[in-house]
């Protein structure tokens, strides 16, 4: 425990901003821009690789209200719209329609598969995908959150053998429920893998839909960080996926 020096009033608002490094497995803080500084880094409570929820800690009695969350890679600005920019485009299945937003340098093209691409380089190269999965039909059963990502992480695992899941959570895409699953291959000792795989599975009332990211690069100078920033660009696109039409419904 240390004594922060900031002051909590009754019926005041407050925003905190809080910066987490999982590389190094420390944290900071601010209130209301001014930042706590403390005589060593705040650490991690345990030694985990990455963070999958966010817990509030309230110890009075009347408690907090919390009007806005907000979460964002590193990179990203808190002003303005994340999708400044960007194309919206259209797609169409027999059981739903949908929107979707896709970043510039990017191509759109509808058919049986609707896919967005982009050529990165001489040897890399992103797509995205969007698809139905009829395999829940059968089952005529809306699957809960936790259900829905178990489901997500095993069909990743049956239809990628040879993959490592690095990441695996639930996270809303507009209101409705999905699975996110994230995975590359298996890379030799002390070198980059040249693939990486998203995975986001969302139910509506009549279909499972997926949304599947890919990163391609074989380049000699890839980096770690080229493959954290296609996931972080897959994530936006597919968390901008609204289905406006068709017989899906919600």
């Amino acid at each position: 425990m240390a004594d922060t020096s900031f002051r909590a009033e009754a019926d005041k608002s407050y925003k905190v901003a809080i910066a987490i490094d999982v590389s190094t497995r420390t944290w900071e803080f601010s209130v209301d821009g001014s930042t706590f500084k403390p005589a060593n880094p705040l650490p991690f409570r345990a030694a985990v690789d990455q963070l999958d929820t966010v817990r509030y800690l309230c110890e009075n009695a009347p408690g907090i209200d919390i009007s806005a969350v907000r979460v964002l890679r590193a990179g990203e600005s808190a002003a303005g719209d994340p999708y400044a920019g960007w194309q919206t485009v259209q797609g169409k299945d027999e059981d739903f329609e949908f929107t979707l937003r896709i970043p510039p340098g990017w191509r759109w093209a509808k058919g049986k598969i609707h896919q967005a691409t982009k050529q990165t380089g001489v040897n890399s190269s992103m797509h995205f995908i969007v698809g139905p999965d009829r395999s829940l039909l059968a089952a005529k059963k809306k699957l809960a959150p936790a259900e829905l990502l178990k489901h997500a992480v095993k069909q990743a695992a049956t239809d990628a053998p040879g993959m490592s899941i690095i990441e695996q959570r639930a996270i809303k895409v507009g209101d409705l429920d999905a699975a996110w699953v994230v995975l590359h291959e298996k890379p030799a000792a002390k070198s980059l893998p040249t693939n990486l795989d998203t995975l986001c599975r969302l139910q509506t009332s009549r279909v499972e839909v997926v949304l599947h990211g890919g990163y391609d690069d074989s380049r000699a100078a890839r980096t770690a960080k080229d493959f954290e920033n296609a996931q972080a660009e897959f994530l936006l696109i597919a968390q901008s996926f609204r289905v406006v039409g068709g017989k899906a419904g919600k």
